[in-house]
């Protein structure tokens, strides 16, 4: 009688046993990198939102009383750029006091050729100064986008463990991205594009190629 040799039956347990095994790899896996994780101590990241803003600096005239002084400009400038793009927010000018009267419709004048848009640029009449410090005061209102602060997770192990140090490795490109939207508005819903307008493009090159760009906000009454 014939013996028959089960040549099935080896490779079906050699299956399940390496199907086992590579179940148990991957739990494994998972709970070591479950159990280093814990170590990084992760900070929370704040979410990008966008939400009207209301900021508000005071101003002090210089000794001319022509301009602004050193300290007055870079706050405006800072205040102006925290606020997202210039023709977007509406700019309020309260003089307080005599020398701020005589130099608000010149910072008025100076926006707009900073890039304000006209019909958001308010003059009010003179308000009381009392208790407040400064000639005058700018408030701008728009629509901002709130970026998470990107930091390094732990500083003290940068240069030995530059991985576990840093962190969150897309807080910095998440943050970036945000704050190059040209319309605030474009994170909360998309929209179509635009027509694309050739002269404008082509006009920017020029200037790029003629070293005549155009600057970034930065209001300078000497111009005027």
């Amino acid at each position: 009688m014939m013996k028959t040799h089960p040549f099935n039956v080896m490779p079906v347990r050699l299956t399940a046993l390496t199907l086992a095994l590579m179940v148990l790899a991957g739990c494994s896996d998972r709970k070591i990198s479950d159990e280093r994780m814990q170590r990084f101590n992760q900070p929370d990241i704040a979410s990008i939102s966008v939400k009207p803003s209301s900021l508000a600096v005071s101003l002090l005239a210089d000794r001319s009383g022509r301009g602004l002084d050193a300290d007055s400009l870079a706050a405006l400038n800072k205040l102006l750029k925290q606020q997202g793009r210039l023709e977007k927010q509406t700019l309020t000018i309260t003089p307080w006091t005599v020398r701020g009267e005589q130099i608000a419709s010149r910072l008025a004048s100076a926006l707009q050729n900073a890039g304000a848009d006209k019909s958001r640029i308010r003059v009010m009449t003179r308000a009381s100064g009392a208790g407040r410090s400064g000639d005058l005061q700018v408030q701008s209102q728009a629509l901002a986008v709130s970026v998470p602060d990107c930091q390094v997770n732990d500083p003290g192990l940068l240069m030995v463990k530059p991985f576990d140090a840093v962190g969150y490795l897309g807080c910095a490109n998440q943050s970036n991205l945000a704050q190059m939207v040209a319309d605030p508005r474009d994170l909360i819903q998309a929209r179509s594009l635009d027509a694309a307008d050739g002269v404008v493009i082509v006009n920017s090159i020029e200037r790029y190629q003629q070293n005549e760009v155009k600057d970034l906000i930065d209001i300078n009454f000497d111009e005027d």
